[in-house]
């Protein structure tokens, strides 16, 4: 689990909120229902995987494995091409995209799928918010 915790639980009390206030007033249709909680499920799901998931923290090495290796002086460590230090974590990162509050860690190798899914959905499951929601106002 990352550093920004509190960036993380704002996240998922941002998507459970209004999950339930389209439970409660938006979705009235059986078919709506089940569009709508599968894309809640992969999103929630995809969410709490990432969030407990190793992005590729790499473990320390006193001595490099081939030439292409560089050192990393905030962690006294070698690290292969494509490691990359993370300042927020304080540590090096396999395969690094970026550091993301949001989901509160790293973006890395290990779970550059789950963050994808969770992207997806999350879009998914907005643009579904907001077409019951224009629909209701037609209705």
């Amino acid at each position: 689990i990352g550093p920004d915790l509190a960036y993380a639980a704002a996240t998922f009390t941002t998507i459970v909120g209004p999950t339930i206030a389209a439970y409660l007033f938006l979705l009235a249709a059986t078919g709506a229902v089940v569009v709508y909680s599968v894309l809640f499920a992969v999103c929630m799901t995809s969410f709490l995987v990432l969030f407990v998931s190793d992005p590729g923290i790499l473990r320390k090495y006193n001595h490099a494995r081939n030439t292409k290796w560089t050192y990393c002086d905030f962690c006294s460590s070698f690290r292969p091409k494509g490691c990359v230090h993370c300042s927020t974590c304080k540590t090096c990162v396999s395969d690094y995209d970026h550091h993301c509050a949001w989901t509160g860690k790293c973006v890395g190798g290990g779970n550059m799928f789950w963050f994808k899914t969770f992207t997806n959905s999350l879009t998914g499951l907005i643009i579904a918010y907001l077409i019951f929601v224009i629909l209701s106002f037609i209705t």
